[in-house]
């Protein structure tokens, strides 16, 4: 509980800023609910994105929200401000 709370401070000083690349973060959760024993715990994963996807991004990020959902995670992706909501609905 402490861990998280920790984490959720630390959050609130970053700054986002530049390309949205929500596969890496997708990536990120998806090792560290593996090296937890994806069979052991339930995983929510949580992921923001306040821009459009572009190029192969939104290909890359279906891909990982699969290996998510494979790991026994669900995924819910939120959408602020400019995105585009057939993109979030995707993943």
């Amino acid at each position: 509980r402490e861990k998280i709370k920790k984490g959720l401070k630390d959050l609130e000083e970053v700054k986002p800023a530049g390309d949205t690349y929500i596969h890496e973060g997708l990536k990120q959760a998806n090792m560290q609910i593996a090296k937890q024993g994806a069979s052991k715990f339930s995983s929510i994963i949580i992921a923001l994105t306040d821009g459009k996807l572009d190029g192969q991004i939104p290909l890359y990020a279906e891909k990982e929200a699969k290996k998510s959902r494979e790991l026994g995670a669900r995924v819910y992706c939120v959408g602020v401000l400019d995105f585009e909501q057939e993109q979030v609905r995707t993943l």
